[in-house]
């Protein structure tokens, strides 16, 4: 059965299933479209706008802009440091170039990326084959993007149907030697009609070839470009639904939402504090930020969430803890749920205290529980008639104990999964500024030393497999950034008794690596509440030691040698008749050979009945400028080429 279904599935591979017949589709779930539509209800919900998505205008200068400024995160495909740069530097003005960047930003494709911003630019000319391809190749400045390309261009130049030509791509695609060779035959011949000579079709074939290997189907860019521009059109003109919309599908990745808080802080958004009267089960956009979602807080159930929900929309919003629990089925929503509503701050409204609220939680819910049981009973209460409170819970009680800012910051991020309202990092100022400590995210797309302090959220311990000792994998966080941090065994041995989840460090990192290749290692630390002038001494000079490491591993490593430029270029296929070849033919192909020399590598087949026995490759004593000359003179010596 299939995953939370009582539906039967049964499985088969794809292949058989074409072959008898029956129609195989892939169905593609995306969470963008549920973001999308979240969005653009919210907007309408918010300020009556009916936002039309599908049939959005695609000359829209604010989302161009957005793109362009590498503000991507949370804009479909487009999130990774590598696409904001790709997107800078080519400046995208047109739909069009969307779809090209997404397409070209593989293995593969990659390399065509230099050139493509080049050419748009003008710093480089645009090279087209034939002049019937400019057309084809105009938008994309003369470079085969899409596989709609061989379709047009095998249509154009050769004569192909359609489709036929998606047999072409179909066989260069899966690089099938006996189709593409039939094929190679019939793109020359279909061009020759056209009057374009054999070695201009046979190049260009060649590049069809060559790109066929990775080509992308442009129906499909099309489509996920649409999304990419979508998710920038929101993000442009309604960011703080948007990044609400984000954050309500992501709600169970602290990871992803933690970016997400970040990036509307670099917006100057603010995350406001789940609220009573304000939250509902999403995050949604409120008129001075986003509005933490009820449903998000660790804990707090969905059936407690509606509950809240339909008793807010049915008699209006609460007034105080007091009246909350009055209205509320206590049997529904227990004293729990009340505490976490408390610590996570939903009663602020009220203007109490979290410790003074804390304090009227049981009291109130013994009262007001006996007070619901006599009523059930039949007996009246003083203030049951009327709207008035209990003197007794009109002002807020003594509270004996308070608790410490850095405990409630605690608290908040157990239950919302991250600190909201301030960080634990930011009573310790003084302390960074002298240290010279940098955010974890510094150094970011080159190898760096430097100093950085952070929370530790999770330590899981390990053994090395050679030496067997003791090491931890550490799960740290700052303000802007959540990553893993190795403390290796040398370390670990001094230090790892004094490790513990939940409390700040300052240490010595090392980065390495570019983007989401890059890798962090913890070279020094020191639990933050104990740095004093001493341990910011110490700091510095494992700092200078690792600097000195870094230089030193830097000089002695030997200059990489420059790559050579690898030029594929497809061989001269020359075949030959075995039965019927003679000496004197051999003989003279290799004085032609001799007469056009160039870097054509030459392979020699050779035939019985149409069918390859043999082949030679002869290039490494020859290469062959492939002139059409040459090609006739071949041709006069009864051998076939291509």
């Amino acid at each position: 059965s299939a995953k939370d279904s009582d539906i039967p599935v049964t499985q088969y591979s794809m292949k058989p299933v074409e072959l008898v017949g029956m129609l195989k589709i892939d169905f593609l779930g995306l969470k963008t479209l549920t973001s999308i539509q979240m969005c653009v209800d919210a907007v309408e919900e918010r300020v009556g706008t009916k936002i039309d998505w599908i049939n959005l205008p695609l000359d829209d200068i604010k989302t161009f802009e957005l793109l362009n400024q590498g503000k991507t995160l949370g804009v479909f495909q487009i999130e990774t440091g590598g696409m904001q740069e790709l997107a800078r530097d080519l400046h995208l003005d047109r739909f069009e170039e969307i779809l090209a960047v997404t397409s070209l930003y593989r293995p593969g494709p990659m390399d065509m990326i230099p050139s493509f911003i080049n050419r748009k630019h003008g710093r480089e000319p645009i090279e087209i084959s034939h002049p019937w391809m400019d057309e084809i190749l105009q938008e994309t400045y003369g470079i085969m993007v899409y596989q709609e390309h061989v379709l047009s261009i095998a249509s154009k130049l050769a004569n192909y149907s359609l489709g036929e030509a998606d047999i072409l791509r179909r066989a260069m695609g899966k690089k099938e030697a006996d189709k593409m060779a039939e094929q190679r035959q019939k793109f020359r011949l279909g061009c020759l009609d056209n009057g374009i000579e054999e070695v201009v079709s046979m190049a260009i074939f060649d590049k069809m070839e060559k790109f066929a290997a990775y080509g992308f189907n442009k129906s499909h860019a099309a489509a996920y470009g649409y999304l990419t521009y979508v998710t920038a059109f929101l993000k442009a003109h309604y960011p703080k639904d948007w990044m609400a919309a984000l954050m309500t599908c992501d709600s169970h990745d602290i990871s992803k939402i933690a970016k997400l808080v970040g990036e509307c802080q670099s917006m100057g958004i603010s995350l406001l504090s789940p609220d009573l009267n304000e939250s509902n089960k999403n995050f949604f956009a409120a008129v001075d930020g986003i509005r933490f979602a009820m449903g998000g807080i660790k804990g707090l159930g969905e059936g407690v969430v509606e509950t809240i929900l339909q008793e807010r929309k049915a008699r209006g919003p609460f007034k105080s803890l007091y009246d909350f629990l009055n209205r509320m089925d206590l049997k529904k929503v227990g004293k729990k749920s009340i505490e976490l509503m408390v610590d996570a701050g939903c009663f602020g409204f009220t203007n109490w205290t979290k410790d003074e609220l804390r304090t009227s939680i049981d009291p109130l819910y013994e009262t007001i529980s006996k007070e619901k049981k006599e009523a059930s009973l039949g007996f009246l209460n003083l203030f049951a008639a009327k709207e008035d409170v209990d003197p007794r819970f009109l002002t807020p009680p003594k509270v004996l104990k308070k608790t410490s800012e850095m405990e409630e910051l605690f608290k908040q991020k157990e239950l919302l999964g991250f600190f909201l309202t301030g960080h634990p990092l930011d009573h310790f100022k003084e302390v960074l500024l002298r240290s010279g400590s940098m955010p974890l995210s510094h150094g970011e797309g080159e190898d760096s030393i430097f100093r950085a302090a952070f929370l530790v959220e999770e330590i899981k311990t390990r053994f090395a497999s050679k030496s067997q000792k003791k090491f931890a994998i550490l799960t740290v966080s700052d303000r802007e950034e959540r990553v893993e941090l190795p403390v290796w065994p040398e370390l670990f041995e001094k230090k790892g008794e004094h490790l513990f989840e939940n409390r700040l460090y300052l240490g010595v990192v090392e980065a390495q690596g570019k983007e989401e290749g890059r890798k962090l290692s913890c070279l020094w630390l020191e639990e933050l509440t104990r740095v004093d002038d001493a341990i910011l001494n110490e700091c510095d000079r494992e700092f200078d030691r690792a600097k000195s490491r870094s230089e030193f591993r830097k000089k002695e490593k030997p200059p990489e040698k420059k790559k050579e430029e690898i030029i594929v270029v497809e061989p001269l296929k020359i075949k030959g008749d075995l039965g019927r070849m003679r000496m004197s033919q051999i003989l003279a192909l290799k004085k032609l050979f001799r007469s056009h020399p160039g870097k054509r590598p030459v392979f020699l087949s050779f035939q019985v009945e149409g069918k390859e026995k043999a082949l030679l490759s002869i290039s490494e004593t020859w290469g062959v400028d492939p002139s059409p000359q040459l090609i006739e003179k071949i041709k006069s010596l009864q051998f076939e080429v291509g």
